[in-house]
C-alpha cells in the first residue's frame, strides 16, 4: 500500500534533483562593472561632438564620403568605414556612445566565453572581464577615425562566441563570416589561427 504514495513523489524529485542550465551572463559583475567602467571611460561621453586628431583632417568641413572613399583607396577592406559612415549621418555624437556601448558589448562576450572555454574559477573571469574594460588598452578609441578599429574587436569576439558557445555546422559557418568581417584589423589575421587552434585542441 505504501508503494502508491512513493512512486507518486518519486519524478518530482528526480525533476528537482536535475541541474538546471545555466542562463547566460549569470555571475556577470554587472554594478561594478557599469560604475567602473563609466569613471574610466565615461568622460568623452560629456563632449559627445569633439573631434581628435586626424578626425579633424578626414570629418571636419568635409562631405561624409570624403573618408569612406579615402579608406577604400588605403587598400583596406571594401567594408571598412561603412559602420562610421551610417553613424555619421546622425552625427559624430553616435560614434562616441557607440563606441562605449560597443566595448562594454565585449566585455559581456568576453565574460561567457571565459565560462565556457576555461577553467578559471568565478572570481578569476569577473577579475578578468574587469581588467579588460579598465586597463588603458586602445586609448584612441575615442576618436572617429579608430572606429572601423572598434568595430574589429567586437566582430572577432563575437566570432569567438558563436565558435565556442553554439556546437553546430551552422554556427560554425557563422562564425567563420563574422571572424572573416573582422579582418578590417590585420592584425586579427594571427589571433584567428590562434582562436581555431584553441578550439580544435
Amino acid at each position: 500500500m505504501s508503494s502508491a504514495p512513493n512512486s507518486a513523489v518519486e519524478p518530482e524529485s528526480v525533476s528537482s534533483n536535475m541541474a538546471k542550465p545555466e542562463r547566460m551572463l549569470a555571475g556577470f559583475p554587472w554594478v561594478s562593472a557599469i560604475v567602473l567602467y563609466t569613471l574610466s571611460w565615461g568622460w568623452p561621453l560629456l563632449r559627445p561632438n569633439t573631434l581628435y586628431w586626424d578626425d579633424w583632417e578626414g570629418y571636419f568641413n568635409k562631405p561624409l564620403g570624403d573618408a569612406f572613399k579615402t579608406v577604400t583607396k588605403m587598400g583596406r577592406a571594401p567594408w571598412a568605414g561603412f559602420s562610421e559612415y551610417v553613424l555619421l549621418n546622425l552625427g559624430t555624437w553616435a560614434v562616441t556612445f557607440s563606441t562605449f556601448l560597443i566595448f562594454f558589448a565585449i566585455s559581456l562576450i568576453l565574460f561567457e566565453i571565459l565560462q565556457h572555454e576555461t577553467a578559471l574559477s568565478a572570481n578569476h573571469i569577473k577579475i578578468v572581464v574587469l581588467l579588460f574594460l579598465l586597463l588603458p588598452v586602445m586609448q584612441a578609441r575615442v576618436a572617429v577615425s579608430i572606429f572601423d578599429y572598434t568595430t574589429s574587436y567586437f566582430l572577432f569576439y563575437l566570432g569567438w562566441f558563436v565558435l565556442v558557445r553554439y556546437r553546430s555546422s551552422k554556427s560554425f559557418l557563422l562564425a567563420c563570416v563574422i571572424l572573416f568581417l573582422s579582418f578590417k584589423t590585420h592584425s586579427f589575421y594571427s589571433l584567428f589561427v590562434a582562436v581555431f587552434t584553441f578550439w580544435l585542441a
